[in-house]
């Protein structure tokens, strides 16, 4: 596969005005947080790509700026609430969680290794496959994270869309633990005192601990991310089994550093370099169900 040097860079500064889609969102304003500067997300370009008639990708602009329909002072408040979920529960802590659970337990293999998402970054994506590929325009739709850590992709995709569902699923007790905690934090802190809108009032959000081999997936998921920058050849090729039973057509899914193995059932539509919370920047691919 030829890969282009040239890139796209894709700014989270956005243009967007408060205005009814921040009303979508109903959040009140809290405080002067920021979001984090660590916010960079670039296309790595490739020529080759199958973009199943999707003119999207070949016509995007260089350095196009990714309008967001959410002002930035609503992106500072979903930062906020974000970070707040995370008070307790900090990267050092789910780290330290994940390491001493392989080790009482000799995991020893690479696929546990622990990561995380980084929440800016996280929403720019999202972002890029609402402007160019045209999905989660509406709200309601069915988010699956696997190997979901301490749950910040599921906070982070349920913050950021207002989904039916979000569901996570993690082998590791310990970090499922963590997970579980901040939904309780969720429910009794966030809820309360933040305007939510009530779609993300009534969305379920669930955490399954479990091999996600072997345990039960939702149907017709929407949108699935796996940070997969661990995980092993055979462990892929398992996964994308698993996923063309679980996805409906047209859903999305996002792969950390491995691509998904199956081009029967996905076509890859665009690789992102994203920067990550624990890893530093990787490689993303965004993959479309047939």
């Amino acid at each position: 596969m030829k890969v282009s040097k040239r890139r796209r860079s894709f700014s989270s500064r956005f243009r967007a005005p408060m205005d009814k889609a921040d009303d979508h969102f109903g959040l009140r304003k809290h405080g002067t947080h920021q979001p984090a500067p660590e916010d960079r997300v670039e296309e790595r370009e490739d020529s080759d790509l199958d973009d199943e008639g999707d003119s999207s990708v070949n016509s995007s602009p260089t350095n196009q700026v990714v309008v967001s329909a959410i002002s930035e002072e609503t992106v500072a408040t979903l930062t906020q609430i974000f970070d707040t979920l995370y008070l307790e529960h900090p990267l050092q802590v789910a780290k330290k969680t994940s390491r001493e659970e392989r080790r009482e337990r000799e995991f020893i293999s690479m696929s546990l290794v622990y990561g995380e998402i980084a929440f800016v970054p996280f929403k720019v994506v999202l972002d890029v496959l609402k402007r160019w590929h045209h999905v989660l325009i509406k709200p309601g739709g069915t988010f699956l994270d696997i190997g979901s850590g301490s749950g910040k992709a599921v906070f982070a995709a349920a913050l950021l869309h207002d989904f039916d569902a979000c569901h996570g699923i993690e082998v590791l007790e310990g970090l499922h633990a963590i997970s579980q905690e901040v939904l309780q934090r969720w429910e009794k802190l966030i809820k309360p005192n933040f305007a939510l809108s009530m779609q993300k009032k009534r969305m379920r959000i669930s955490f399954t601990q479990g091999d996600a081999l072997v345990v039960d997936w939702p149907t017709n998921v929407d949108l699935v991310f796996l940070n997969s920058t661990c995980f092993g050849e055979r462990l892929m090729f398992a996964l994308a089994k698993k996923l063309a039973q679980c996805c409906k057509s047209g859903a999305i899914v996002i792969t950390a550093t491995h691509k998904l193995p199956d081009t029967q059932n996905f076509v890859e539509l665009r690789q992102l370099t994203v920067t990550q919370e624990a890893w530093g920047d990787a490689t993303w691919y965004l993959h479309r169900r047939k």
